[in-house]
């Protein structure tokens, strides 16, 4: 054998001996923690539960929960957290059966043995364990809200290496993500990297929620009912909800102008309360950012605050809302499903383009006045107060492009979809995803 044929055998040898090196990686990696949910008969009326770090009973998940625990009796619905405090909380709401500490025995077998899985963020972030979670489930992410802002592949501060980590390891997972629109579907393609195949149209489960507050259906929140004294007649309720930021806290009315007796008078002649709410980023996850601080703004009787430790989820009070005032936040989507009227405080949008970005255009998609000034800012509220129809034509175009469902049998349509997704669960999915993944080995050879 000559030096030129030695060299190429050495070559095919080493070439051997790496795919054989990557082969086993996938394996350990993406098959061995895998193999108890694969051999494990799946209980297909068994569907587990999770929302934010795997510690909050909120959001789309929550809905969705409460839903299937009041009105489908064939199927046996379980909230899996790690919050110990939380558990005791569902087992008093909901009874034992309903909820398990992720931790446990029952924590391990419940998440083994379902068949489908809801979350509202992501599956890592809502479910303990997930690491376990194969291929066999049907895994659907219910999603948090229409949003306006860049947010995973659309982040402008994601690096390439976290995008690319995503697309391989985190996208493949989800076999459904819930969207309200083909619009939606279209700004979430680019923030997940899904085909628009995976996000059907079914509406979120908490607008469900929203419209039966709303029609007195079932029995909402008053916001009234928070205040600890009579203050009077109150004509119209004012929430200032902005969104957090991702490297500072939020300027509470960061007007030049601002002027805290004139907002009081306002309130007191106009009959309103102003209720105050910050993203729960900024309030009760310390690992964000210090609390948004109100302080200034408590020593009047028209004003309350209303954080999501009060209220975990705003659907509950938003439907008790007269006038909306946000900022990139996106509540107003939903806010749009009841018609009323919603100001705008873009103070920083220039900062706000450049971390996270902006995935939609500003000015075109919301429909209400952007303010800058504290003037504008009170015209505003007054002219909306004299007439809650104002640009009521400009708020019916942007509902009818993310809304094509109304608030009503969203929680259905998803429950439908998810067992229509069951039907397609087959061992040989599981195997296409040990190849998907050395697949993804492969291209980063």
């Amino acid at each position: 054998m000559d030096i030129k044929n030695g060299e190429l055998v050495l070559k095919l040898f080493r070439g051997i001996k790496k795919l054989l090196k990557m082969v086993f990686l996938v394996f350990m990696e993406s098959f061995i923690p895998k193999i108890p949910d694969l051999l494990i008969p799946k209980d297909k009326k068994l569907c587990i539960f999770g929302s934010f770090l795997g510690e909050f009973f909120e959001d789309n998940s929550w809905y969705l929960f409460d839903y299937v625990c009041k009105n489908r009796n064939d199927l046996k619905p379980v909230w899996v957290t790690k919050n110990k405090a939380l558990v005791e909380r569902i087992k008093s709401e909901y009874g034992e059966e309903k909820v398990v500490y992720a931790y446990s025995l029952k924590g391990l077998l419940n998440i083994l043995l379902a068949s489908i899985v809801y979350v509202s963020y992501t599956i890592v972030n809502d479910i303990p364990l997930s690491f376990l979670i194969s291929r066999k489930k049907v895994v659907i992410n219910l999603w948090h809200s229409v949003m306006i802002k860049g947010l995973f592949l659309t982040n402008t501060m994601w690096t390439d290496s976290f995008r690319k980590y995503y697309l391989k390891k985190i996208e493949p997972r989800y076999d459904a993500f819930i969207t309200s629109s083909k619009q939606e579907q279209l700004t979430l393609a680019a923030s997940f990297g899904a085909f628009t195949n995976k996000m059907p149209i079914t509406g979120y489960p908490r607008n469900d929620y929203l419209e039966k507050y709303n029609n007195g259906e079932m029995k909402g929140k008053k916001i009234i009912d928070f205040l600890e004294e009579d203050i009077g007649d109150v004509d119209n309720i004012i929430l200032y909800a902005p969104t957090k930021r991702e490297d500072q806290l939020p300027k509470i009315f960061p007007f030049d102008d601002f002027d805290l007796k004139k907002l009081t008078d306002f309130l007191d002649e106009n009959k309103c309360l102003l209720v105050l709410r910050a993203h729960k980023g900024n309030v009760i996850i310390s690992t964000y950012t210090d609390p948004v601080d109100f302080k200034e703004f408590l020593g009047h009787s028209r004003v309350l605050v209303l954080n999501a430790d009060i209220v975990p989820n705003v659907t509950d009070i938003l439907w008790n809302v007269d006038i909306l005032i946000t900022d990139y936040s996106g509540i107003y989507f939903d806010y749009l499903l009841l018609d009323r009227p919603m100001m705008f405080i873009p103070y920083d949008i220039e900062d706000y383009k450049k971390n996270p970005g902006l995935i939609m255009d500003y000015d075109l998609m919301t429909p209400g006045p952007k303010v800058n000034t504290f003037i504008q800012f009170l015209d505003g509220l007054k002219a909306y107060c004299e007439d809650p129809k104002k640009d009521e034509e400009q708020r019916q175009y942007i509902k009818k492009l993310f809304h094509e469902v109304d608030g009503k049998g969203s929680c259905e349509r998803v429950l439908q979809y998810g067992e229509e997704k069951q039907k397609d669960k087959k061992f040989n999915k599981v195997i296409k995803g040990f190849f998907y993944e050395l697949r993804m080995k492969f291209k980063r050879v």
